[in-house]
């Protein structure tokens, strides 16, 4: 899981050095541009993510968000930090992700129990051993 703050350019300069099939991961809380986006979406195995401050007024990167395939989008509460609203200012926590989610599936104008689910799935194949043989 790839945490970037101001340094998501060269993140990406790295991991693509470093890169092969067997490298994965998570680019949480993801903050880059329309341009860094494709360049995570260029390595297989990565995936991007969003926290609740993508619910705020003042967040204006939603075409981020509608350029990230289903197929690669993920999203956690970076708890105890960043809650969505309505829970701005107060103390994140897990179930408070559903608001975030929801707010993604409004960005991208599809069904939240579709992207749930395809969440989910990106979840299994980007940490296949969290989850009990099916």
């Amino acid at each position: 899981i790839i945490h970037t703050r101001s340094s998501t350019e060269d993140a990406i300069a790295i991991v693509k050095e470093n890169y092969d099939l067997n490298l994965k991961g998570q680019f949480h809380c993801f903050s880059g541009d329309s341009g860094q986006l494709s360049s995570v979406l260029e390595m297989e195995n990565f995936y991007v993510s969003f926290c609740g401050n993508i619910t705020y007024k003042n967040y204006k990167e939603s075409e981020i968000i509608l350029n990230c395939p289903e197929n690669k989008i993920l999203s956690e509460t970076d708890s105890p930090f960043l809650p969505p609203v309505p829970y701005r200012g107060k103390r994140n926590e897990p179930s408070f992700i559903t608001n975030t989610i929801s707010k993604i599936a409004e960005i991208k104008s599809t069904d939240t129990e579709i992207l749930k689910k395809n969440m989910y799935l990106n979840s299994k194949m980007l940490f296949p051993k969290m989850f009990k043989k099916e």
